[in-house]
């Protein structure tokens, strides 16, 4: 809920973005990275006539995912700025269709039983359920949540509207269970703001920054998966190399 709470200041004050805190970022390039990113969003609107209401300045993902979407997925589906020599854009959102059209016949590790990505609202749309930190996993292919945390983020009015009017007819929407879990659980918010934001407003509405602004803080440990620790830091070393 401190989320929402927050939100609700963005659109209602005119703040620039959300931020968590449990990021770090490079204060030699931290600003540029944002006023590019929002400047590629206004571009892109312009150019395609769409509508941007979800746009990620920090995110994070698998290594073997981050790969995909770094590698292949940004440069066949990132908006070409021609205003501007700067290679730095927005990207969509990654979606089922992207990964299918990438890797054909490819086995789809989120409609798998195996458990390949750090939990959260595990139990809706083929996800796996929340699972022991005890247990140690790992995948091979690109697959299950494409894009964890929400460590930066920018909503627009709209988008935030559409998104609590659903919240309000519908809690369900916010709460998730599993086949062996006696409790409902509430869902993550990474995983509530880009797929309420893509199913209200349309699949093109939230967009990723090709170059973060921020990045998870690898010292901090995980107070829910502290069996994804390793994996979050060698994530992070990863992503940082990769948009330097």
């Amino acid at each position: 809920f401190a989320h929402l709470i927050a939100l609700k200041r963005l659109v209602t004050e005119s703040f620039d973005l959300i931020l968590e805190d449990n990021v770090r970022a490079d204060p030699r390039c931290c600003a540029e990275r944002i006023w590019e990113a929002m400047a590629a969003r206004d571009e892109w609107e312009a150019a395609t006539h769409s509508k941007c209401h979800f746009l990620f300045l920090g995110w994070l993902g698998s290594t073997v995912n981050l790969k995909w979407i770094l590698e292949t997925h940004s440069e066949k589906r990132k908006y070409n700025r021609t205003s501007v020599d700067d290679n730095k854009t927005i990207l969509p959102f990654p979606r089922p269709e992207h990964l299918a059209e990438d890797f054909g016949d490819a086995e789809d590790e989120n409609s798998s039983k195996k458990k390949d990505s750090p939990p959260s609202d595990e139990g809706e749309d083929g996800d796996r359920e929340e699972t022991s930190a005890k247990t140690k996993y790992s995948h091979q292919k690109p697959g299950g949540n494409p894009v964890w945390g929400s460590y930066a983020y920018w909503m627009s009015q709209e988008g935030f509207q559409k998104l609590m009017d659903c919240l309000r007819s519908d809690v369900g929407a916010m709460l998730w269970k599993g086949k062996r879990m006696r409790n409902y659980a509430v869902k993550a918010i990474d995983k509530i703001l880009p797929r309420q934001t893509m199913s209200l407003m349309g699949a093109s509405t939230v967009q990723l920054t090709s170059h973060p602004a921020f990045f998870r803080a690898p010292m901090l440990t995980s107070k829910i998966h502290t069996q994804w620790d390793p994996e979050f830091c060698k994530s992070t070393q990863y992503q940082l190399s990769m948009t330097d």
